[in-house]
């Protein structure tokens, strides 16, 4: 029983692995006929062949998902229409010269509606991916739009908090995702969520004010509480590279030129130490422990 199992198993490795190859090829060739027939063709054949091409091989993989051969296919055919539609959405604002920003931010909201509902219809994580995509898109391009005439300071710091905002998110959907059919975008979620909140938090940092170095202290070690609590490495990790490196510019901040650098560097490399054993010791309790349970 367990031979025939770890065979199923391998065999649908195998499968997966030649389906991926293969959209990989797939993807390459198309591109390589689009660029070959691009300069001979109009703008109708233009938006044709990477918008409605995409949005027809979406479609083609929706139709297969309705049965059991084509249920493991459907992803490929999701993938290779996910990656035409963008590069579609592109050609067809720039073939219309569409530069409204508005336009555009709409244009891309009518592709993450799009998503959502085929997501709505077939439960498959790749249609999920493209889903959020097209969604943090939006997200950016309605505060481009909002923002024409905008001072660039206070534009710099709305990209940030908007990013913070998109990373708490990708956090939440991480958490709500770990034991559905989605749970293979948990890592990629986690990932990038946290890389999100940390970059922009980070760049957001007043090394002159007492209370956005106390603030970014309190993210930090609400990342390594979160860490424990959802069992990430990668939460762990990245919180862990991010508090050296807030440690390093606060050492470089204020005591470098009183203590002088062979003791700022004693100093960090203690400091690094100690945050090293915090992490192991934080993934020996509260994540290794947790996961073996």
């Amino acid at each position: 029983m367990q031979l025939q199992s770890s065979k199923k198993k391998s065999h649908f490795s195998v499968t997966k692995t030649l389906y991926a190859i293969g959209s990989i090829i797939v993807i390459i060739g198309i591109l390589f006929f689009v660029q070959q027939i691009w300069g001979s063709i109009g703008s109708f054949s233009r938006i044709a062949i990477t918008l409605g091409l995409g949005i027809a091989i979406t479609f083609s993989g929706l139709a297969l998902s309705r049965g059991q051969v084509g249920r493991s296919i459907d992803s490929v055919f999701y993938l290779i229409g996910g990656v035409l539609i963008p590069s579609g959405i592109v050609v067809t604002t720039l073939e219309l010269e569409i530069t409204d920003p508005w336009m555009i931010a709409f244009t891309t909201g009518l592709a993450f509606v799009f998503y959502l509902v085929l997501n709505f219809v077939d439960k498959n994580s790749v249609l999920t991916l493209f889903s959020i995509f097209y969604g943090t898109s939006t997200s950016y391009l309605a505060l481009a739009a909002t923002s024409q005439h905008m001072d660039r300071e206070i534009l710099y710091d709305l990209y940030h908090y908007l990013t913070i905002a998109i990373g708490t998110s990708y956090l939440f959907l991480a958490h709500s995702f770990a034991s559905t059919w989605n749970k293979r975008l948990v890592s990629f979620l986690r990932f990038f969520g946290v890389l999100g909140i940390l970059i922009s938090t980070f760049l957001l940092q007043n090394y002159d004010s007492l209370f956005s170095i106390f603030s970014y202290s309190l993210v930090i070690a609400g990342l390594f509480f979160l860490a424990g609590y959802m069992k990430s490495r990668i939460i762990l990790t990245l919180s862990s590279l991010f508090l050296i490196a807030h440690i390093w510019n606060l050492t470089n901040e204020y005591f470098a030129d009183s203590i002088g650098w062979p003791l700022t560097l004693i100093f960090m490399g203690l400091i690094i130490i100690g945050i090293g054993f915090i992490s192991v010791t934080i993934n020996k309790k509260y994540i290794e422990k947790k996961s073996s349970q």
